[in-house]
């Protein structure tokens, strides 16, 4: 039954630099709705859209994972996923509401880890080296015309 949802990313999450956001995907391959929810050891420095769902059969849900401006992404930083078996016709609330009552044990869970994107990191690093090459080139080149302009009066 397992291997009718598949989760993407299998191990971490990469974060975009740039924008402090990484996405899950979670696949139901199966004909029967699916329920999932998301948990973090760090909510204050995750915000996790949507955090609980339904996945209709041989649909697709994309969550979004928003690290706050604040938050230093440590290895320590994880991500349970739980898959239920759910009626998809219920509905979110009717989820919640059996999630929070029945405390089900999930079909499965699945423990993610978060990082920033490397590469991601160094083509920021780049632009941004060449935003201050470009803005120390600017203040060299105004303090040259300014001692230019105070030469000829």
């Amino acid at each position: 039954m397992a291997e009718e949802v598949f989760i993407d990313p299998e191990c971490t999450i990469m974060v975009d630099p740039s924008t402090r956001r990484g996405e899950i995907l979670i696949n139901n391959h199966s004909m029967t709705g699916k329920g999932f929810k998301i948990k973090t050891t760090k909510p204050d420095d995750y915000t996790v859209k949507p955090n609980l769902g339904i996945i209709h059969p041989l649909q697709k849900e994309s969550i979004e994972i928003i690290v706050e401006p604040k938050t230093l992404i440590s290895n320590d930083h994880k991500f349970l996923i739980e898959i239920h078996n759910f009626e998809w016709q219920k509905g979110n609330e009717k989820f919640r509401e059996y999630i929070n009552e029945k405390k089900p044990v999930p079909l499965i869970k699945k423990m993610l880890g978060i990082k920033m994107n490397e590469k991601g990191i160094k083509e920021l690093n780049f632009k941004v080296k060449k935003y201050l090459e470009k803005g120390c080139l600017f203040i060299i080149l105004l303090q040259f015309l300014l001692l230019f302009i105070k030469m000829l009066s």
